[in-house]
């Protein structure tokens, strides 16, 4: 039997509490750790939510249809 293992940095953040007033919803951002000679550095940087991908995508897919002339009605 032949095992092993290994070790990884995942950067994982939650992007279902962002703050929203009314219709207005601030800039989803999320941390992102750099390695860096000196050490570690954080960094804040723009990101989408996984229902912004669907949703997207779910759009196109109704373009696609409604051009080849299979979109229903």
């Amino acid at each position: 039997m032949i095992g092993g293992s290994g070790r990884f940095l995942v950067n994982l953040e939650s992007l279902n509490g962002v703050e929203s007033i009314g219709n207005l919803t601030k800039h989803r951002t999320a941390p992102v750790v750099l390695k860096t000679s000196t050490g570690y550095l954080v960094r804040y940087v723009p990101v989408i939510s996984g229902e912004a991908l669907a949703h997207a995508y779910q759009a196109s897919l109704v373009d696609i249809a409604t051009k080849e002339g299979i979109a229903c009605r």
